[in-house]
């Protein structure tokens, strides 16, 4: 039998613009603390182009280009090119090459401890396949669009010696127009976030329709992450089985962010884009009370999910 499909669509990630490298996990020579720091945000950056301003360090409270998740200075292979060849967008083999560094140093699970401080490495280890070996293979659930790149940094820091790749998250372009994010992804992994920065469902049986709610009150779901996957076209037609490895991966993301030892919460997953078959997408990875034995899914209780630990729910 086929699950029931409700399409939440309102959060949205984009397709991954990216091949899939799997390659050998902490080969990266350690990044350098002068210019950067993971967690930072700045105000200045264009990802299109590779590059990040560090003289625009902003505190994440106040809207940002880009959050850095990670990253790396160049190994020797790279820091023999000039600034601008790095930045050449024309040079494939060059591109395929940083491509695969970057798949290396910007896996999930090498980023995943960069988006939860505290219950990162948990996630890292939770993470299996495409989660566990794509760059930005799992994200935060902020509530804007939201994609990962990879940048360098300005012309002028990397001239002083910092010769790294950063792994980002920035927001995607709204109607074509340059966007921001506002507040800490990071306090995600926390209890207090800005209530703006969570995101809650609320489900009406009788229209078998999901909207936007207040964390603070009632509701059906908490979104937690966003990780990389694949799935077909039809995907509204596939059955239970089918969505059981996916599932499966939610519930290690849940568990790994609230406890093991939280029966009364489940992980599900849900997908809020049209794809191509095959294409590497952001699945949406949700917080909810297991199906009560009349098939029912009652609500959660008023409060945030991610933080609380082995704490009760309770009200915000």
């Amino acid at each position: 039998m086929t699950r029931s499909f409700v399409r939440r669509g309102t959060v949205t990630a984009a397709v991954l613009a990216l091949t899939v490298a799997v390659l050998p996990v902490g080969s990266a020579t350690a990044a350098p603390g002068s210019g950067w720091k993971v967690g930072e945000c700045f105000a200045k950056a264009d990802v299109d182009k590779d590059l990040v301003d560090l003289a625009s360090a902003i505190a994440c409270a106040r809207p940002h280009a880009v959050q850095v998740l990670g990253g790396a200075a160049l190994p020797q292979e790279f820091t023999e090119y000039s600034y601008a060849q790095l930045r050449d967008q024309k040079d494939a083999k060059l591109r395929a090459r940083l491509l695969k560094f970057s798949e290396q140093i910007c896996s999930g699970t090498q980023i995943a401890p960069g988006i939860w401080p505290k219950q990162g490495a948990a996630v890292a280890k939770a993470l299996t396949g495409l989660a566990a070996t794509t760059g930005g293979g799992i994200l935060p659930a902020v509530p804007e669009g939201i994609n990962f790149g990879w940048v360098f940094p300005d012309a002028k820091s990397f001239a002083a010696g910092d010769k790294s790749m950063l792994c980002v998250l920035y927001p995607l372009p709204v109607e074509g127009k340059t966007a921001t994010l506002t507040g800490n992804a990071q306090l995600l992994g926390s209890s207090q976030a800005l209530p703006k920065m969570r995101v809650c469902y609320t489900y009406d049986q009788a229209t078998d329709q999901y909207a936007l709610g207040s964390c603070a009150l009632a509701h059906k779901d908490e979104l937690l992450a966003y990780f990389a996957g694949r799935l077909p076209v039809a995907y509204d037609d596939m059955t239970d089985e089918q969505w059981a490895p996916l599932d499966k991966q939610c519930d290690a993301i849940v568990d790994a962010l609230v406890g093991a030892d939280r029966k009364d919460l489940r992980g599900y997953v849900d997908a809020a884009q049209t794809a191509a078959a095959g294409s590497l997408i952001y699945i949406q990875c949700y917080a909810s009370k297991p199906k009560a034995a009349d098939g029912t899914t009652p609500n959660l209780p008023g409060g945030t999910v991610v933080g609380l630990g082995k704490k009760p729910l309770k009200s915000a």
